[in-house]
């Protein structure tokens, strides 16, 4: 049973790996750094087959790491939201996302493009869909923001990483800088 899931999961991550070493050369130099800037925030609605469309937010940190939030439109469930590692190949040209259970390619759109700027879906084994459907996701002018919920409360928070003079700090206070005003900060207790 357990060789039979090693193989499973070695089938999953074969064509991937070999459509970056056929497209962007050599193994060696398979892999680049990112040449995308980052981070940055990618959206569309892509086809579904049981649904109106899936509505996709992808952000790609500089960190190599990436967050992808979907919402299958017309169903009750979601959004989901997956984190994962990215990739270029060599030339540039091909994104890997590698989630916890599944690998999506994407080709980045050159300048002159209909898309530029924007990523492309392809199939598992890096080559162009033959579709009439939107495949298409467009770089975005902010990034999708993030949020988190303490485990504790259920308090949700939003994070912001927009640096100095975000419109989350008040004003005159930097991004990162403690918010409590002095006069509510607590009193130093004498020693007994």
């Amino acid at each position: 049973m357990a060789l039979a899931h090693r193989a499973s999961g070695l089938r999953r991550w074969l064509a991937p790996c070999l459509a970056f070493v056929l497209m962007g050369g050599a193994l060696a130099s398979a892999w680049a750094q990112p040449t995308l800037p980052v981070p940055a925030t990618f959206a569309g609605v892509l086809p579904c087959a049981d649904c109106a469309g899936v509505a996709q937010t992808l952000t790609l940190r500089a960190d190599g790491l990436y967050r992808l939030r979907r919402t299958y439109l017309g169903k009750p469930e979601g959004p989901f939201s997956e984190l994962g590692h990215w990739k270029l190949n060599a030339a540039g040209t091909l994104l890997m996302l590698r989630g916890e259970t599944d690998t999506l390619l994407f080709a980045v759109m050159p300048s002159g493009a209909e898309d530029e700027g924007g990523l492309r879906l392809l199939d598992r084994r890096g080559q162009p869909i033959e579709s009439d459907a939107n495949l298409a996701l467009r770089r975005t002018a902010a990034l999708d923001p993030v949020a988190f919920t303490d485990c504790d409360g259920g308090v949700r928070e939003r994070v912001a990483d927009d640096g100095p003079g975000s419109a989350d700090a008040p004003p005159g206070v930097a991004c990162g800088a403690p918010q409590v005003p002095a006069h509510d900060a607590p009193e130093p207790q004498p020693r007994h």
